[in-house]
């Protein structure tokens, strides 16, 4: 190295420290967005010449350490985004899974009003009206399994019925 070069480099009079830091981490512009300056704009900013700002750099490995800055960087922008994402899913999930138990809740009253109609008057529920209740109920019963993150196929019982899974009656037929 010159001498010349030993006396810009070493010299106190350029904030060595602040070149580097805006060199690896970069300048926040006006308008938030991330800029990476060149050895020229460091040179002018800490006053200094692009050659020196250069060799400092080079000798410093300073490329190296931009790279796993922006890498770094990025990752955390990645696991920002997710984190992000993931709490959006969840509130979403247990929206649903609310509304998946309203909606069995106003099923079970369906079918609790039709044991109490056929009890006391012996009224009996509609094929259609059951087989919509019922449809109505699966889908709800997948919705908040979905909600939960649990499996959708085989979630209904071979040994009970849905009247039964909602205990309207007191205890499974015998069989």
């Amino acid at each position: 190295m010159s001498t010349e070069l030993d006396r810009i480099v070493s010299g106190s009079s350029v904030d060595w420290v602040g070149v580097k830091e805006a060199y690896v981490c970069g300048i926040i512009k006006d308008d938030g967005s991330l800029y990476f300056p060149t050895h020229v704009e460091l040179a002018t900013q800490f006053s200094s010449t692009p050659s020196a700002v250069a060799s400092k750099s080079s000798l410093g490995n300073w490329a190296e350490e931009r790279s796993i800055y922006v890498a770094a960087l990025e990752q955390r922008k990645k696991e920002k985004r997710i984190e992000e994402l993931a709490g959006q899913a969840a509130e979403f999930d247990t929206r649903v899974l609310k509304a998946a138990r309203a909606g069995i809740s106003h099923l079970e009253a369906h079918f609790r009003n039709a044991q109490r109609l056929y009890e006391q008057d012996g009224i009996v529920m509609r094929l259609n009206d059951l087989d919509r209740i019922s449809r109505s109920l699966e889908r709800f019963h997948k919705v908040g399994r979905l909600a939960l993150g649990e499996s959708t196929h085989n979630v209904a019982s071979a040994e009970y019925t849905w009247v039964e899974l909602l205990g309207v009656l007191d205890e499974k037929p015998d069989g």
